[in-house]
């Protein structure tokens, strides 16, 4: 979803952040809502108005090579983050090129020139930042690749030194990049038995048609494997430039301080160009359906919905609302229908064991997605999820219902942007994708949200005839039904499905 919020922890044997607004309540961390408890335990306290992004506090300037440079005063903070965003993902890669962004993420992490890899994996970015006592980060989604550095302020030359080197001088010989086409491997093998993370790389595959978000920011084992080491240098060369990097820094650092580290650090980068790609509308969404069989312990259905882009900003924040709405909270309105058998009674037995709602705002129009694991019966946990929708679409829910949403949302933007990691992955989130401005802005946008505009974007994008619906069953338990096609294939299983599951 969306309120960037930055997660950080550990996924498939990788340190990530995701800004989720609540998130954002993707990448990005885990998905799943275990036994669908929620992140967020306790009822918000009253909103109260919070500077979060001051102007007053932000300083930004653009480097002679096209850096962006935004710097965050944080005084009294004791760590510093400095967090590289680069505009390298999915959504700027061909067919050919899947998943290479992921692997220059991770032949940048591995080793650089000054940072080598070592015994025991130790070496590269983590192991500089280790001697310092921070840590670092990483992530490629379909949008951006993301780079960070958390220490102590003593340390920021270190750690911005260290970033440097590996975004700068990352080891991408033939050995190097055949080495981390390895650890990627392992990286999918894992990925591929998340129940929650497959339902969503199918949904996207099946959403589109042409746009490149229908590729997973992971790419696939065929073509990591078949990927050139020429190519991700020459991948490398294009992206990886000034023009399409913005460099954050937020901690208790005067604006010259920062802004002479960025520039010491980050102004040699090539110029480039920018990273734009428009891309046409993949055309309205139909009504489609996929299943496929998988090496799963448990099932899992996705529900998915075109989801506004950035550029609707109030369209965005209302998705945000919703999320929380569905997913946030004590007790959120889904939760009661899906873990507790039914709004009225506690004695029925869960339809789902454990379920997640998910929307990532993205440069383009994403997915808002709802996906259910472990269904005890998938046809009545879908109709639940349904049902909710079409309340809203209806513009049933209550003034009460929409402000507990909205004070959820706030209380969760300041909570995650209460330490410098947070708020550096919201100014460098939106940055990347259109502006840092739209994280300044943020809780504006969120209090004019009201009942009629959630009417309004459910209608818009939440249409029944505009559904995708995917389903992953465990291999143990076979089905007579071709499996979908994969991405690139010429066909999508049609929707004459519809009412045939069993």
């Amino acid at each position: 979803m969306n309120v960037p919020r930055p997660i950080y922890g550990t996924y498939l044997g990788r340190v990530q952040f995701m800004p989720r607004l609540l998130l954002p309540i993707s990448l990005l961390s885990a998905f799943l809502v275990g036994c669908g408890v929620s992140s967020v335990q306790a009822a918000p306290t009253p909103f109260q108005s919070a500077p979060l992004f001051s102007p007053s506090d932000l300083s930004v300037r653009t480097l002679p090579n096209g850096v962006r440079a935004i710097v965050k005063r944080a005084p009294g903070t004791p760590t510093l983050s400095i967090q590289v965003w680069v505009r390298a993902g999915s959504r700027y890669e061909t067919d050919k090129e899947s998943g290479v962004a992921h692997l220059v993420e991770t032949c940048c992490l591995r080793a650089s020139k000054n940072q080598p890899t070592r015994s025991l994996g130790e070496g590269g970015l983590a192991g500089a930042l280790r001697k310092v006592g921070g840590d670092a980060g990483a992530l490629t989604s379909r949008d951006a690749t993301f780079y960070s550095a958390t220490v102590a302020t003593q340390f920021a030359p270190e750690a911005m030194s260290a970033l440097a080197d590996t975004l700068l001088r990352p080891d991408l010989s033939e050995d190097a990049v055949d080495e981390s086409k390895l650890e990627v491997s392992d990286d999918l093998a894992r990925r591929a038995l998340d129940s929650v993370a497959s339902a969503s790389d199918l949904a996207y595959a099946t959403a589109y048609s042409k746009h490149p978000y229908r590729r997973s920011a992971w790419g696939d084992d065929e073509t990591v494997a078949a990927l050139p080491a020429a190519k991700v240098r020459d991948y490398y060369k294009r992206l990886y430039v000034g023009a399409n990097t913005s460099v954050v820094i937020v901690g208790d650092i005067s604006f010259e301080s920062a802004h002479n580290l960025i520039r010491q650090n980050f102004g040699t980068l090539p110029v480039g160009k920018e990273a734009v790609r428009t891309l046409p509308p993949d055309g309205p969404l139909k009504d489609r359906e996929a299943f496929r069989r998988a090496t799963l312990v448990r099932d899992a259905v996705a529900l998915a919905w075109r989801s506004s882009p950035i550029a609707n900003p109030h369209d965005v924040v209302a998705m945000d609302t919703l999320l929380a709405l569905w997913r946030e909270g004590i007790d959120p309105s889904l939760r009661q229908k899906l873990i507790r058998g039914g709004p009225e009674s506690t004695d029925n037995p869960p339809l789902a064991s454990a379920y997640e709602v998910d929307f990532l705002t993205q440069r383009d129009a994403g997915l808002f997605l709802i996906t259910l694991a472990g269904t005890s019966d998938k046809e009545a946990a879908i109709k639940a999820v349904t049902d909710e929708v079409e309340r809203a679409r209806k513009g049933s829910l209550s003034t009460a219902e929409v402000n507990h949403a909205k004070q959820l949302l706030r209380a969760q933007y300041i909570e995650q942007a209460e330490n410098p990691a947070g708020q550096a992955g919201s100014l460098g989130f939106y940055d990347i994708i259109s502006s840092y401005q739209f994280a300044v802005n943020y809780l504006s946008l969120c209090a004019t949200v009201t009942p009629a505009d959630l009417k309004r974007v459910a209608q818009k994008y939440f249409a029944p005839s505009a559904l995708v619906r995917v389903e992953l069953d465990p291999v143990k338990a076979p089905r007579e039904r071709p499996e979908v096609p994969r991405p690139g294939d010429p066909d999508i299983v049609p929707a004459s499905f519809k009412g045939h599951h069993s």
